[in-house]
């Protein structure tokens, strides 16, 4: 493929094998500058993408007309406003034209070499639908995080995911959305994202790939996840349902008939450590009464020191509640 120039200046291009072309799907909501900064680490790749799709949850500040006339010679925008971030996700996903696509969170961006290892992956690793890498969390501009992925000092540069639930029950996720990258028809056989639950539609999506797929993994770390917007407080207070919702699906999809025992038993580990992170969380959030709820799961106890850990700090919880409202008397 002959150099091409584009917002950013002129990079060389790997040339791309027919049957691999790459869709990229993101989601816009007023956050036009970190959509912009995300936008802009995907023109920069060494291999360049079949296409980039943007598509507006509601916007109100005018975001998607902005990026029209700032890249908009590189984007396909679809304006209109959807429900929530899973039915953006699939209005992008049966709009890709590409054989594979990548769903990339504003904010988050791609080391230059991503595009072009992905193609490698394509090749080396053609028994798999999907392909995945490492990732680094970023704070600020320059404070970057290893996440603690299990297994992750003595898994090869290029291996394959065997069991995503074991990894993932035992440490953080060994790859984020943004750093998935999917067969189109094969998730459109999945049925996409589920639109009922927004907040855990992606993990949702990501276990029935691990149950139904193959998954290739990259230990290169590749992409970087922008931690500076969002964080706990921005979990809503409905998670309780999203989460009984999430788990009963999960236990839903771990009966199937595809489901051996050995990746039955993953599923219900990682289900468990699932609700117990969250009941974690609520507790940090000042929900004592969400974490309580979340502990009466009997899934929780599947990990019986984490639960009772959690348990303790609960008890321990409940008594300096009381205490500091009798402080602002």
């Amino acid at each position: 493929m002959v150099p091409t120039e584009n917002t950013i200046g002129v990079i060389e291009m790997m040339p791309i094998k027919p049957g691999n072309k790459i869709s990229v799907i993101m989601t816009l909501l007023n956050d036009k500058d970190e959509v912009l900064s995300t936008v802009d680490s995907i023109l920069s790749q060494t291999c360049s993408v079949y296409e980039i799709i943007l598509v507006d949850v509601g916007s109100t500040n005018g975001a998607p007309v902005c990026l029209e006339k700032l890249r908009g010679q590189d984007l396909k925008i679809i304006k209109g406003d959807h429900a929530n971030y899973a039915e953006a996700r699939n209005v992008g996903l049966k709009s890709a034209k590409g054989d594979f696509v990548v769903f990339v969170n504003s904010g988050d961006t791609w080391e230059p070499h991503f595009v072009e290892e992905m193609q490698k992956m394509f090749v080396n690793q053609p028994d798999a639908l999907c392909y995945g890498s490492a990732y680094q969390y970023v704070f600020g501009k320059d404070h970057f995080v290893d996440p603690v992925i299990y297994g992750a000092s003595s898994r090869k540069p290029y291996s394959m995911m065997d069991d995503y639930f074991s990894v993932a029950a035992k440490g953080s996720q060994p790859f984020i959305i943004s750093s998935l990258c999917c067969e189109r028809d094969s998730l459109l056989r999945l049925g996409g994202f589920c639109e009922k639950s927004d907040f855990y539609s992606i993990y949702e999506l990501i276990s029935k790939v691990a149950i139904h797929y193959k998954i290739a993994y990259n230990a290169n770390v590749l992409v970087f996840r922008s931690q500076d917007k969002g964080g706990v407080n921005a979990v809503p207070e409905s998670v309780l349902e999203l989460e009984s919702f999430f788990s009963q699906t999960l236990m839903e999809l771990a009966s199937g008939p595809s489901v051996n025992e050995s990746l039955r038993n993953s599923m219900s580990e990682y289900t468990s450590v699932s609700i117990l992170r969250l009941v974690t969380l609520n507790m940090r959030l000042g929900r004592i009464d969400n974490a309580k709820k979340l502990l009466d799961d009997k899934l929780c106890k599947r990990n019986t020191l984490a639960y009772y850990g959690c348990l303790a700090n609960y008890w321990l919880s409940r008594q300096l509640v009381p205490r500091r409202a009798l402080a602002l008397l």
